[in-house]
């Protein structure tokens, strides 16, 4: 239900401070919540499969496929620093690798 009445959030959750009157909380924040709301579905789906809640499972994995589609691709650059933008060339030719700070 959620993504559907929600498809513009891809199966991100919004994570609001409940003391600051509902403010949005810091973007760090929010990266950290959707990353573990990401591995909870994660094993959750694995683990419901393992038991044979095929049905049950394969929801939680449309929510995570959802999540994984539209996730920015990230690329760690070294001492603390993440490119913001990271594009790779085609294997078999083309320019090299390239990211901006």
């Amino acid at each position: 239900r959620y993504r559907k009445e929600r498809p513009e959030l891809c199966g991100f959750m919004p994570w609001f401070d409940a003391p600051s009157c509902g403010q949005p909380v810091e973007p760090e924040v929010a990266v950290r919540y959707n990353g573990m709301l990401a591995w909870s579905l994660y094993f959750v789906a694995r683990s419901l499969s393992e038991i044979g809640e095929t049905d049950l499972a394969e929801r939680f994995e449309l929510h995570l496929q959802s999540m994984r589609e539209a996730a920015v691709r990230l690329s760690y650059k070294g001492l603390g620093k993440v490119a913001a933008r990271f594009s790779v060339a085609p294997r078999g030719g083309g320019t090299d690798s390239k990211s901006e700070q």
